[in-house]
């Protein structure tokens, strides 16, 4: 890409922050250098990033995303024979489906919440319990969950079972979604409830609690039993208010620790590693929650960072309000022949030259298959008359990988004509931003020549002119920045 070696308008305003400090010292040609080296000082990498994405001005074109579509739309092995697209609609679906249903594992905790509260009611009224017979077991445990018959165990069985089917067994992304590891998550983080049921037997008999407190708790156990030492009707109500917010806590560090692992496992599932840490947000809060349901392409940005693909299509240049994978995919459903074309080739000059060629000129509407083309390359293949380049067998006939949806070269000669259209098209955008930034420079050269003595002004308005006379626009780039001396003491 040529972008880096662009100056863009905003270097006139980089100049002008810049002025105030130097264009009065400005004498002559060194003195224009030095501000122009300054300016470009000023230029951030995002407003480079910004020139980069103006240029590109009505988005990504077919040819820039060539590679991707073909990788992302035709069958791998390790998919057994679906495509990556494929693939990704089925995660999509799952992932808002078990978004929308993360909220069962809360009101499994609800539930349990709740037949601690209406045993502390009971028990208030007769505190403290017998610290020597009491004994009381409570219907909600680990064992006891049924987190199979929920709608989110139902989502991975439909995802898994109809969606992949019996033929996809056998692949990782089968094995990752029957052995997600949440469910065992969930009963590991229950032992918070589990912790709440004890201490509150306990407390109730006039004990004090069995398990530690959550981080930044402030519930007071000596409060709390003197509210209920009062047996008053307030009194009771202040005690269950604190145990209530006591279990309340608990139940947050429950959800927060089965969204820990449901997080993790879409992380794992998608390849998202992003640089700044892992994904994370308060699963306790619905327009948290709703908010993450909206994020599946963030944490699929990477999905294709491995394959053979554009960059725009990897997580590195990831745009949130247009997802590059989510546009390839919803598009046609198979690769069209630019697609393989540029993916089969990395550099398509050669097989460009050769589709192109008077020699194969006869046959280029004959399909590959076609006999009276196979009869051609036979005859062709050891000729010396063929055009520079033109070798029908390598191009056309590749058994290890044979055309699939490029049936002829004619097919090939317009995958040709697009991708010189659109290099055109691209050489013209980037002299367009060039022009730009050259006459942005050149104006801000005039404007500092204002500000030196009145004396020079004459010989700084002839440098800009020499400097940026029209002749001067192809071999122009960014003064590179100053670099100061080393100083020492």
């Amino acid at each position: 890409m040529m972008f880096r070696s662009l100056l863009v308008a905003p270097l006139l305003a980089a100049a002008d922050v810049q002025e105030q400090s130097v264009l009065l010292q400005m004498k002559g040609r060194a003195e224009t250098q030095l501000l122009m080296q300054r300016a470009a000082e000023g230029i951030s990498s995002e407003t480079l990033r910004s020139l980069e994405m103006g240029v590109m001005a009505k988005g990504p074109k077919k040819v820039e995303t060539a590679k991707c579509a073909y990788h992302m739309k035709t069958a791998k092995e390790d998919y057994a024979g679906k495509t990556p697209c494929e693939v990704l609609d089925v995660l999509e679906e799952l992932y808002e489906e078990t978004f929308d249903n993360f909220e069962e594992f809360g009101k499994i905790a609800d539930k349990a919440i709740t037949e601690v509260m209406k045993f502390t009611d009971k028990s208030l009224k007769n505190y403290p319990l017998n610290a020597t017979t009491f004994e009381h077991t409570f219907e909600y445990n680990a064992s006891t969950l049924n987190l199979q018959d929920t709608k989110f165990h139902k989502a991975f069985v439909k995802a898994t079972d109809k969606k992949l089917g019996a033929s996809m067994n056998e692949t990782d992304i089968y094995g990752a979604l029957t052995d997600h590891g949440i469910f065992d998550a969930a009963a590991d983080a229950f032992e918070q409830i589990i912790e709440v049921q004890e201490d509150v037997v306990s407390m109730l008999k006039g004990e004090g609690l069995i398990n530690a407190l959550p981080v930044n708790s402030t519930f007071n156990v000596t409060a709390m039993q003197e509210a209920a030492e009062l047996d008053t009707g307030k009194g009771r109500s202040n005690a269950r208010k604190m145990i209530e917010a006591y279990a309340t806590a608990k139940k947050n560090l429950f959800v927060n620790q089965v969204g820990g692992a449901f997080a993790a496992f879409w992380e794992t599932t998608l390849d998202y590693n992003p640089a700044d840490g892992s994904w994370a947000h308060d699963w306790t809060d619905k327009k948290s929650n709703k908010a993450a349901g909206d994020e599946f392409y963030l944490l699929a940005s990477g999905f294709a960072d491995e394959a053979n693909v554009e960059d725009i299509c990897k997580s590195e240049a990831f745009n949130k309000k247009k997802p590059m994978l989510k546009k390839v995919c919803k598009g046609s459903s198979k690769p069209k022949c630019l697609d393989e074309l540029m993916y089969l080739h990395e550099d398509t000059e050669g097989i460009c030259e050769v589709a192109n060629s008077k020699a194969i000129r006869k046959v280029r509407g004959r399909k590959f298959t076609d006999q009276k083309f196979l009869d051609y390359c036979n005859a062709t293949t050891d000729s010396e008359d063929d055009t520079k380049g033109a070798d029908c067998e390598l191009y056309f006939r590749d058994n290890d990988q044979p055309w699939e949806f490029c049936k002829k070269a004619n097919d090939v000669r317009k995958g040709c004509r697009q991708i010189e259209k659109y290099e055109k098209a691209e050489a013209k955008k980037v002299l367009k931003a060039k022009k730009k930034a050259f006459n942005a420079a050149k104006k801000a050269c005039y404007k500092a020549c204002k500000k030196v003595e009145r004396k020079d002004r004459k010989a700084c308005k002839k440098e800009c002119k020499t400097n940026f006379h029209k002749s001067m626009l192809t071999n122009w780039t960014i003064p590179e920045p100053e670099v100061p001396e080393a100083t020492t003491e």
